[in-house]
């Protein structure tokens, strides 16, 4: 993303922040060269109309209109591009992508279609299914995290777009909060993630242990650079930011990943301690930046999203370490 250019300052071997602690109702999102803020999807009619209307200005597949909002509900979607065959949406945390059993109003999917008119044929549904309804969903992230997503309108766009994410093209990008320091400032993990044999909503790392299971393991690669390095008030308790980019996207790729290398996300009960250090509810995870190729008019498009909020707050509460400073455990 074009937004990494102005963070090219180095401090020995991290990559310093810039602009962290800008609030999510002034959340900027970026797309190539041109500014593009999302607005809070809301689900009257009239306000749908004049939201649409500003994002679709200027002409089709262009979404280079500001659309600004002074305020953002918690559990609001924003539109961030939109055009005749894709959307570009950021996804608040606790808001799970598609309904299920367990998630049945306010998801990701249904605002969609209140911000399209509730007319669901405006969304592709090339993977819907009779047990499964989620309409102009490629990819999905979990509902504890926030961040980017694509969505697709059309058949088309969405196969080229689960084309691009097959043969790993797709550039994406998450921030992350983790527990204890890294001993090395960047590095690659490379290990297969299979399904917990008993647990199906969790995943396993492939180890010796597991190799005769009869377990299907998939290929997975996660590239993470440690941006800083921080202790809390007592200066007992260690923590790194981290930045993680996907060449695969496996099911909690990264919070597996993490876990297995001993740097568990801060807050993920389900890998990690069940204590809520900052009492944030989940693991501290944002989907930060996305890049793709457009479905129908091959131009590079490129988004970035500031941190929201939550994952600010817990940062300016925590002392930064240099590197030399640093102890490693």
């Amino acid at each position: 993303p074009s937004s990494n250019n102005r963070r090219k300052r180095k401090q020995k071997n991290l990559d310093p922040l810039t602009d962290l602690y800008a609030q999510e109702d002034t959340m900027d999102f970026q797309l190539a060269n041109n500014n593009v803020s999302g607005n809070t999807v809301d689900m009257s009619t009239k306000q749908k109309k004049s939201q649409e209307k500003k994002v679709r200005q200027g002409g089709n597949r262009s979404g280079t209109q500001r659309v600004t909002s002074a305020h953002q509900d918690a559990h609001k979607i924003r539109i961030v591009y939109e055009d005749d065959d894709i959307l570009v949406v950021h996804k608040p945390r606790f808001i799970a992508c598609h309904p299920s059993t367990s998630h049945t109003k306010d998801t990701l999917v249904q605002q969609v279609i209140g911000h399209l008119g509730g007319d669901r044929e405006l969304l592709s549904n090339l993977d819907c299914t009779p047990e499964v309804d989620r309409p102009g969903i490629v990819h999905r992230i979990d509902w504890q995290t926030s961040g980017l997503l694509i969505m697709a309108k059309n058949t088309a766009a969405h196969l080229n777009l689960k084309e691009q994410f097959q043969k790993h093209t797709i550039k994406r990008t998450y921030y992350c909060l983790t527990h204890n320091h890294f001993r090395d400032a960047q590095g690659v993990i490379d290990v297969s993630i299979g399904r917990h044999h008993s647990n199906p909503s969790k995943r396993v790392p492939l180890t010796d242990a597991l190799t005769k299971k009869k377990q299907t393991f998939k290929d997975a690669f996660t590239k993470y650079k440690v941006l800083q390095l921080f202790t809390d008030g007592s200066g007992r308790n260690k923590y790194s930011l981290v930045r993680c980019n996907l060449k695969t996207g496996r099911t909690h790729q990264i919070r597996v990943h993490l876990t297995h290398v001993g740097r568990p996300l801060v807050g993920d009960k389900l890998y990690g301690s069940k204590k809520q250090p900052f009492q944030q509810g989940a693991q501290v995870l944002h989907a930060k930046s996305l890049g793709f190729v457009h479905p129908t008019t091959g131009k590079e498009m490129s988004f970035d999203s500031e941190l929201p909020s939550y994952f600010a707050e817990i940062l300016k509460g925590l002392k930064e370490v240099k590197v030399d400073d640093r102890d490693i455990l």
